[in-house]
């Protein structure tokens, strides 16, 4: 697989669950409140799912196509967190919270993580899985291990960065959050495309 494609991938990834992540307070808001307890949550999830996820992406064989599913399974995994964040929220907490009284205590912390758990920690831990993955596929492309690690830090990082500067001042703010989520979803499916066409194009060539 073209190697500019496999760090597309990890850039997508890295975009992709900083938009979601810090849309989830956003999201999780007008049921739960934004209190610090909330921003805490949403982080604490984060990390322990993409903690798992990086466990789970060096594990197995190190296909384009594995490459691809684990693309595909996070925009799919997001696509839900821009319609069932309300309705799953108000099972936990039937009363929505106002909006002037954001900043507010919440006693909903466990609904929260509830949510987060079902919604935003099944994509966050795909994305992870994503760069131990393609740094295993850069390593097999003939790259040396430290440069192949140091690469896709470094774009995952920059699409980190991106997903999380989109978000406030531009997304959130002229599209709102189901827009901002399915652009979070959006943006690991396109190159999940991406690279399941070049996973095509390389066995091809293999069998040729």
């Amino acid at each position: 697989m073209n190697r500019s494609v496999l760090l597309l991938g990890a850039f997508a990834a890295g975009a992709g669950v900083m938009l979601a992540e810090l849309t989830a307070p956003r999201a999780l808001a007008p049921v739960f409140g934004a209190s610090y307890r909330i921003w805490v949550a949403v982080i604490v999830s984060t990390m322990a799912a993409m903690g798992l996820g990086y466990w789970l992406g060096e594990r197995g064989s190190a296909t384009p196509q594995r490459f691809a599913r684990w693309l595909l399974a996070m925009g799919l995994f997001t696509l839900p967190t821009a319609f069932l964040v309300k309705p799953l929220g108000h099972l936990f907490d039937p009363e929505p919270v106002p909006l002037a009284e954001w900043t507010q205590i919440d006693d909903g912390l466990g609904g929260a993580l509830v949510v987060l758990a079902a919604l935003f920690m099944p994509m966050a831990c795909c994305a992870a899985a994503v760069a131990p993955m393609a740094g295993r596929l850069l390593v097999i492309s003939g790259l040396p291990a430290s440069v192949a690690a140091g690469r896709v830090i470094a774009v995952g990082t920059i699409g980190s960065l991106a997903g999380t500067l989109a978000p406030h001042g531009f997304l959130l703010d002229h599209f709102g959050v189901r827009i901002t989520l399915l652009s979070a979803a959006g943006l690991p499916l396109l190159a999940a495309l991406v690279a399941w066409r070049a996973a095509g194009h390389s066995a091809a060539g293999r069998k040729a």
